[in-house]
């Protein structure tokens, strides 16, 4: 429970239905420090908006996936 006594859930999903399971959570790693990882993460669950903005559409697309990966028990 938080602080305003509601109950988070935080579940796992089936293997079956989360194919961004298999991602490699190390390309967030490798190109944010930890700070702005979390500073970008702590957008994401106040739900600001954040913009990515990168020359490697395919680097672009695997960050985002990475984030919604790490997103993903909060729905």
């Amino acid at each position: 429970e938080n602080a305003n006594n509601e109950l988070v859930e935080l579940k796992c999903p089936l293997y079956k239905d989360f194919n961004l399971a298999n991602l490699d959570m190390r390309c967030i790693f490798n190109r944010f420090s930890v700070e702005n990882i979390m500073i970008i993460f702590r957008l994401f669950l106040f739900e600001q908006k954040v913009v990515f903005i990168d020359d490697d559409y395919d680097r672009l697309s695997l960050v985002q996936h990475c984030f919604l990966a790490l997103l993903y028990p909060f729905q």
